[in-house]
């Protein structure tokens, strides 16, 4: 989101006994060091980070960590609301990042359709000879001119290996409406039998404390997501987003969830948990479609309820849409939120599907996880191996500055609505702006194999922000590292 991106707001709930005893003793303020890894995985030494490895080099100093090494796991004062997974101990960079040539965009969220081609949005930046701006802060009326902002674009990634990836620019630059705010942007992304839908969500400068003193014009505020534009051609055309029952045009100030601007924001962002080529892995029979998204808990908009960071992690799902009707995903008919556990008495430990509660109102919505100013961007992946879901959530180091360097942390679960949620590792400085992390599921190792291909965006606000890169390969656009889970 280059110089104009914005917080996104996101958080994580406990949802079993254990991880509530967790919560409360965190609250009580007991410090669980369990969760600092101080040791070496396969004889693997620790990663020296700036900043974090102690005894090591200051903040500010040029240093990029020397694979193999397995990064640093400290969460802030040491503790953590999850207990520390009992199948995935930490991560072990395997070499440096590869970056995707040609792609100098960021928002890289891939999507795999049957013949593993990846599909993503991107903003702010070039790909391809595309070159799209997805920020404008001009007059309404020279926003309105569609050559000042407010454009996105579309990727389509393809390549026989994660380290010889091609990628093309499709449909040229999309003007998509972001007024009243000054920012629009692409989020959730699928595409199912031919039919690709890129999400896109509102932005805006908000009370501009996320700029942290740099007088760099930020995005503080999180808006609502908006809905889904459609192409039934590779991209070449897009229809832009629309509810398909009366016609109406979405935009932000009639966005699919029914939040508008000025309110504290649930479904901040969302992205589609990753199940797999075109949503083959879905765990219900109707085929739903889940997303993710982070959202936050305060009355009112703040620089700590931004694009990267909030209070909780929401999950909804799309149930009854059809690829042969593009629209249908447009129709809040077809969207329930997660709203908790139904009370059956204490009967079962984990709830089982008839058990789960679900609704089509916003306002019932429930974290599926949360930890208060800790949760920004998030992203979900379903491992059928291991038969866990890796979430990956990224939020500032210091609030609430988004300019500054970024800490992502990775939690381990066998459910999204039932947990329990384990903490497989907490990495400081990761990048050190390593952001919009996930773990594409076509670059997982098959079996219960514990490799996997991280791909993130970085560095968007180093120069202005002051943090420094630590990441070998990586840079502004779309990168991939190969990683190994202890």
């Amino acid at each position: 989101m280059s110089e104009f991106l914005q917080l996104v707001v996101l958080s994580v709930v406990a949802h079993s006994g254990a991880q509530a005893a967790h919560v409360a003793a965190k609250a009580a303020g007991e410090t669980d060091q369990s969760h600092i890894i101080a040791g070496t995985e396969r004889g693997t030494p620790l990663c020296v980070v700036a900043g974090v490895s102690p005894g090591g080099p200051p903040v500010g100093t040029q240093l990029y960590v020397k694979p193999p090494c397995v990064w640093p796991s400290r969460p802030p004062a040491g503790t953590s609301p999850f207990p520390r997974s009992p199948l995935l101990n930490g991560v072990t960079v395997l070499e440096n990042a590869t970056a995707i040539p040609h792609y100098g965009a960021d928002t890289w969220y891939p999507a795999e359709d049957r013949y593993g081609n990846l599909y993503s949005g991107f903003d702010d930046g070039t790909v391809d000879n595309i070159t799209v701006g997805s920020a404008c802060t001009r007059a309404p009326g020279k926003c309105r001119e569609k050559i000042y902002g407010f454009h996105t674009g579309s990727a389509v990634v393809s390549g026989d290996s994660w380290k010889s990836l091609s990628v093309q620019a499709v449909g040229g630059a999309i003007y998509e409406d972001g007024l009243p705010m000054q920012g629009r942007y692409t989020c959730a992304n699928a595409v199912i039998n031919g039919t690709w839908w890129v999400g896109t969500y509102g932005l805006a400068v908000g009370d501009g404390a996320c700029e942290a003193g740099t007088g760099v014009l930020q995005f503080c505020e999180m808006g609502p997501f908006i809905g889904f534009r459609t192409s039934i051609d590779g991209g070449s055309t897009w229809a832009e987003p629309a509810n398909p029952t009366n016609g109406n045009e979405l935009n932000v100030s009639n966005p699919l969830f029914a939040e508008v601007p000025g309110q504290a924001i649930k479904f901040g962002a969302p992205h589609v948990v990753d199940h797999g080529p075109e949503n083959i892995h879905s765990p219900d029979v109707h085929n739903s479609l889940y997303m993710v998204a982070n959202g936050c808990w305060n009355e009112a908009p703040n620089s700590n309820c931004s694009w990267i960071s909030g209070d909780g992690v929401y999950l909804a799902r799309a149930t009854g849409f059809s690829a042969a009707v593009p629209g249908s995903l447009n129709d809040p008919a077809v969207w329930q939120f997660f709203c908790g556990s139904l009370d059956t008495g204490g009967q079962h430990a984990t709830p089982s599907p008839e058990e789960e509660c679900w609704t089509h109102s916003i306002e019932q919505a429930k974290p599926i996880l949360a930890w208060a100013g800790r949760v920004g961007t998030v992203t979900a992946t379903w491992h059928p191996g291991l038969a866990r879901y890796l979430i990956a959530v990224t939020t500032p180091t210091v609030l609430p500055s988004t300019v500054g360097p970024y800490d992502t942390w990775i939690l381990e679960s066998p459910s999204l609505t039932a947990g329990p949620f384990s903490l497989v590792a907490y990495m400081p400085r990761f990048g050190e702006q390593a952001y919009f992390v996930s773990f594409p599921s076509r670059f997982l190792q098959k079996g219960a194999g514990k490799e996997a291909i991280l791909a993130f965006s970085a560095n968007f606000a180093c120069k202005t922000g002051g943090c420094t890169p630590n990441i070998g390969g990586a840079g502004y656009g779309a990168n991939l590292l190969p990683i190994r889970f202890g």
